[in-house]
């Protein structure tokens, strides 16, 4: 899930934007005229008043669901709703599980889809708190190839699978300071809940 938190980054902030060094300094319009620009919105009003700061991100934060299916074509980067990952490994060693495996041809849908509830940005303290909501977020894959331990049990297993997330919250905040002048994300903790999860996976003998 690190991956929703990172297209959040990039939405806000661009995870490493060359902003005035005293960008405390700036009025509200001068930070919302700056953030646009950032962002190639330079041509539209700035949002200005009291929450013309937050409302400037929520624009910007809306608007980066288009760059998720479009994909950035000027730095290589297909489109990233769906996602399409075509091989990745599994590994989870803990004290309650010991699990070794991979999948292939994984395809995730609606990352784009969401609701934002919530974005603050605090000039001062440089952080900006994020509040996103998802009715789902659906994962398809071609195969998986699972082998393991989860507590007592034993966990094998291979074929194709798919799962959905459920009223997903996503929320978080993004530390930043300053670099050589520019700004940069220094920590980004993030909490994802979602109550409820539908899974389907199909059990083939490994030679299939």
């Amino acid at each position: 899930m690190k991956y929703l938190a990172t297209c959040v980054v990039m939405a806000l902030l661009g995870c490493t934007c060359a902003l005035p060094r005293y960008m405390d300094n700036f009025t509200p319009e001068q930070i919302n005229a700056e953030l646009r620009s950032l962002f190639g919105y330079a041509n539209e009003d700035a949002v200005v008043g009291a929450k013309g700061i937050d409302d400037s991100l929520a624009i910007i934060l809306d608007e980066f669901r288009t760059s998720l299916q479009n994909g950035f074509p000027a730095y290589g980067i297909p489109p990233l709703d769906p996602l399409f990952l075509e091989h990745g490994n599994i590994r989870i060693d803990s004290t309650t599980a010991d699990l070794r495996g991979s999948f292939d041809n994984v395809t995730i849908n609606k990352i784009s889809a969401y609701f934002i509830n919530n974005v603050h940005m605090d000039v001062l303290r440089m952080k900006v708190t994020f509040d996103l909501f998802f009715d789902s977020i659906d994962t398809f894959g071609d195969r998986y190839d699972i082998d393991g331990v989860l507590a007592v049990l034993p966990i094998y297993g291979t074929g194709p699978f798919q799962f959905s997330l459920l009223n997903v919250s996503l929320t978080g905040e993004v530390k930043m300071g300053l670099v050589n002048g520019s700004v940069q994300v220094l920590d980004m903790p993030v909490d994802l809940n979602f109550p409820a999860v539908f899974v389907s996976i199909s059990i083939l003998n490994r030679n299939t």
